[in-house]
């Protein structure tokens, strides 16, 4: 009788926790619908991350392309001719972070105004400082002003951080910034269970 209980007991708990499972993960699924997964074990980086496919529409292409030369920390992630990210292993140096807020807020050649400021990625827009602006006639100089997105993630004991290129991306390609960003969020270590052949 308690045998049957406890049968009957865990068919009930297991019925209960599959929906909220599969709903979760389809949740997921939805909300990368235009991402790819891309395991970069290959490459060397014990981690997948989820990268814009060709529904995108960032003219992302087929396949994706890792640039990276052995021995060296600093791999290359680009997918068509408009998204490029870039990763770069820190060992175990967990303030790099930190130290790129400090950067930004300690430089005076431009405003930083945050887009997106969360605990592990940052998005934000950087405004070159023009001296003279006022009295300058309106014919002269260009706005400068360009979007950024760094993050730092721990991946068994080794810190990487991930970031778009160094000059950014113009206003007008936001979308690209923000599939970015929602690009680096999902960079997870890979374990036995979730880890393919590759």
């Amino acid at each position: 009788m308690v045998l049957r209980f406890l049968c009957c007991s865990l068919l009930i708990l297991t019925a209960c926790q599959s929906p909220s499972t599969k709903d979760s993960t389809e949740g997921q699924q939805e909300e990368y619908l235009e991402f790819r997964t891309l395991y970069l074990q290959k490459a060397g980086i014990p981690a997948y991350i989820m990268i814009p496919d060709e529904t995108a529409n960032i003219g992302a292409t087929t396949q994706p392309e890792i640039i990276h030369e052995d021995g060296d920390f600093l791999w290359t992630i680009k997918t068509g001719p408009y998204f490029t990210l870039r990763i770069e292993d820190f060992g175990d140096y967990s303030n790099r972070l930190d130290d790129k807020k400090k950067e930004l807020s300690e430089q005076n050649k431009f405003t930083i105004r945050y887009l997106l400021k969360e605990k592990n990625i940052l998005v934000y827009e950087q405004t070159l400082i023009v001296n003279g602006v006022k009295n300058a006639p309106t014919t002269v100089g260009v706005e400068h002003r360009s979007l950024h997105v760094y993050a730092q993630f721990e991946i068994d004991g080794v810190y990487y951080e991930l970031r778009s290129p160094d000059e950014g991306y113009p206003r007008y390609q936001r979308r690209v910034v923000d599939l970015m960003a929602k690009s680096i969020a999902s960079f997870k270590a890979i374990r036995q269970q979730n880890s393919p052949n590759l």
